[in-house]
């Protein structure tokens, strides 16, 4: 059925807009698969980049992402546990705008373990770097070679003692749907617990 047909209903654009979240997590090709994620910067600027969305857990309103416990935005998401999240999907003409709190997943916690055996080894790579994300270099720089986090066991440790899963819990969900036929907004927030405001907004 037309999209443009069934999202006029505020249960329908929710599980719409994370069945898209979900479609992000599973499928690389998906517009959802990565998301930028703005922080409040140590210097107070805003900061932003782009993240792979690992896992979704719809009912409890959870998003994972992987990343480098070394980069800037771990000491900024410890300081301000807040993130926006933007992701777009091209072929559903959706916007979700997320706010969330954010918590890291640093233990050798099962979560964290699991994330990682699921990291292609051209990915873990970038993790083993010698030097922090972000620093200069004096080349191009990426990791040991995939082969190498099979065959290197300090390669892969390096990498795994790098890596980190931020969990972030969804607050506030802002979906803009824009087909050419005329756009809709909504937005549903959670005040408390699972209870949750919906209304609508102009475009």
């Amino acid at each position: 059925m037309d999209r443009n047909q069934t999202l006029w209903d505020f249960t329908s654009i929710l599980a719409d807009a994370w069945s898209l979240l979900e479609r992000g997590a599973r499928d690389s090709a998906a517009g959802m698969h990565y998301a930028v994620v703005a922080t409040r910067g140590l210097d107070d600027l805003p900061n932003a980049r782009t993240l792979l969305l690992w896992r979704v857990v719809r009912e409890q309103r959870l998003l994972y992402f992987c990343t480098d416990a070394r980069s800037p935005k771990h000491a900024e998401l410890t300081r301000t546990p807040w993130a926006l999240l933007v992701c777009y999907e091209r072929e559903a003409a959706t916007q979700l705008r997320i706010h969330a709190h954010v918590r890291f997943h640093r233990d050798d916690d099962a979560l964290r373990r699991e994330a990682w055996r699921e990291t292609p080894p051209e990915t873990r790579r970038v993790f083993a770097t010698p030097v922090a994300p972000g620093h200069a270099a004096p080349a191009p720089v990426a990791g040991p070679p995939p082969q190498a986090m099979h065959a290197d066991s300090a390669a892969e440790e390096a990498g795994y003692r790098n890596f980190e899963l931020l969990e972030a819990t969804v607050a506030h969900l802002d979906w803009l749907y824009m087909p050419s036929t005329g756009h809709r907004r909504a937005a549903f927030t959670w005040a408390s617990g699972s209870e949750m405001e919906a209304r609508w907004l102009y475009p």
